[in-house]
């Protein structure tokens, strides 16, 4: 037998990567990669004990090119004998449809033909041909992005049991190319991968090869020896990731709560369990870097509950105990404590963390029955009403703090209206008998307890006849039983 595919046969058993009796999707692009993997599938298949069927994606992107490596793909796959399939996707409605770039929906519309023959039993693996200088052109793209130690490790070899990548363990040009010449094989040559528009062939056309004349050496084969080192050390790790998340993580199918000793950790510790985390969460780690990490961190050290946008689909909220990671599609305004400041001294209240303005508008707070709204109006004293539960009113001229809303903490204290000593608001909810302490909405100035909704208003920040603009801050609605005493 060869020596490559002996390399790749033992590569194939020592990995566990295909049983006997399987069927192997083979993702047939027409170029030299897939060309040489489906062709060396197809002569491991009877030693093995599987079948290979070639699959063949048309991206509809490269005018007649694109069939021309279609009709490619097929002569090849009938003059070896393999079963193929092709599909016609026009990418460009794709993206235009779900506003990704074009190579990202190049790979999303590739991945749901095979996971559909997955799910149809048509095929039981799919063959990836990435091979080794993938993997380093990966790695170099990952430390520009700021990967941590487990983003050394790489390309996987497999990915939930079916995506296999049977050929990682070959290099480009002394593996694959010279056995292609030698056995006089051809392929299609796609011209984009000749274009340094994409970070990866700027990587692979100039960054490499440059870096190995100027310093005489294998840069490739050095970050593949990283690879195998940082992959041992990461194996070593997930045992002890894993204890802690299952001690100190709660995942949900719409939130994510890591307590916040996990932050005392090590950050060797610490950084690993929130990529973990963050993977368990959203089903990848997809332009999550270290500078995001170092955002989760930085919300610690607020001191009003915080939130901060870490991608477009992932948010972290701040909490007394723990961080609360929510998805796109909740609302945090609705569900979670809100910061406020005062833009200039204007009559403008501001999310911190936005650009919307509040001032006229409300948010839901604590369920869809209880809104909080916010206003700014001219000092009428004479047709104030002080004494409702739901509506307060406090001096703009008073105000120059970031506002927040949010539940009590250990250690809070409160001036209640009427007194000139402050109180804690653990002795001062005793002594008014208040149940249900944790769901109750705190109304804060720079942290500093101005209205415990609906049960007390501070004696700071009080309306007089010489304030000229009053903060109205109202509850229009409150669930049946959050204020029962």
């Amino acid at each position: 037998m060869d020596s490559v595919l002996r390399k790749v046969k033992e590569f194939i058993i020592s990995n566990n990567l295909i049983s006997n009796g399987e069927i192997v999707g083979c993702a047939l692009s027409g170029g030299a990669d897939s060309i040489f993997m489906t062709y060396v599938l197809n002569k491991l298949s009877l030693s093995l004990g599987f079948k290979v069927l070639g699959i063949h994606v048309n991206h509809m992107l490269r005018g007649n090119d694109s069939y021309l490596d279609e009709k490619f793909s097929f002569d090849f796959c009938r003059r070896n004998n393999i079963e193929f399939k092709s599909f016609r996707v026009d990418v460009l409605d794709y993206i235009k449809k779900y506003k990704v770039s074009v190579e990202m929906g190049g790979r999303e519309v590739r991945y749901n033909i095979f996971n559909d023959l997955k799910n149809k039993n048509i095929i039981t693996k799919c063959a990836l041909a990435h091979h080794a200088d993938d993997d380093v052109e990966t790695i170099i793209m990952r430390i520009f992005n700021g990967t941590g130690i487990d983003g050394i490790e790489g390309i996987k070899v497999k990915r939930e049991d079916f995506y296999i990548r049977p050929i990682l363990c070959l290099r480009r040009i002394e593996d694959i190319e010279k056995y292609l010449n030698d056995n006089d094989i051809k392929f299609v040559i796609d011209k984009s991968n000749l274009s340094e528009d994409y970070l990866r062939n700027k990587i692979r056309i100039s960054l490499i090869p440059k870096i190995n004349e100027s310093f005489s050496k294998d840069i490739s084969k050095n970050i593949l020896n990283l690879k195998e080192i940082s992959s041992y050390d990461n194996d070593y790790f997930l045992n002890i990731v894993m204890d802690f998340i299952n001690k100190y993580v709660s995942i949900n199918p719409n939130y994510m709560t890591i307590d916040k000793y996990i932050f005392t950790l090590h950050k060797s510790i610490l950084y690993r369990i929130i990529r973990k985390c963050i993977f368990m969460f959203c089903g990848d780690i997809k332009n999550i870097s270290f500078k995001h990490i170092k955002y989760i961190e930085e919300l610690l050290s607020k001191n009003t509950y915080k939130s901060i946008q870490i991608k477009k689909d992932l948010f972290a909220v701040n909490y007394h105990d723990f961080i609360k990671f929510l998805r796109k599609d909740q609302s945090i305004l609705e569900e979670e404590s809100v910061s406020f400041e005062l833009i200039n001294n204007e009559d403008i209240l501001k999310l911190k963390s936005g650009e919307i303005d509040f001032i006229g508008r409300s948010i839901n707070f604590l369920g869809k029955n209880m809104k909080i709204s916010f206003e700014v109006v001219e000092n009428q004293t004479h047709l104030l009403d002080l004494t409702l539960k739901y509506e307060k009113y406090f001096s703009m001229e008073s105000l120059r703090e970031a506002i927040s809303i949010r539940n009590r903490r250990n250690g809070d204290l409160f001036k209640p209206f009427g007194m000139e000593k402050h109180k804690k608001l653990k002795d001062f909810f005793i002594n008014e008998k208040v149940s249900n302490r944790s769901s109750i909405p705190l109304i804060c100035f720079d942290d500093k307890i101005i209205w415990i909704v609906g049960i007390r208003n501070s004696n700071d920040y009080k309306v007089n006849s010489c304030t000229k603009k009053l903060l109205k801050i109202k509850l229009d609605f409150v669930a049946e039983g959050i204020y029962d005493k």
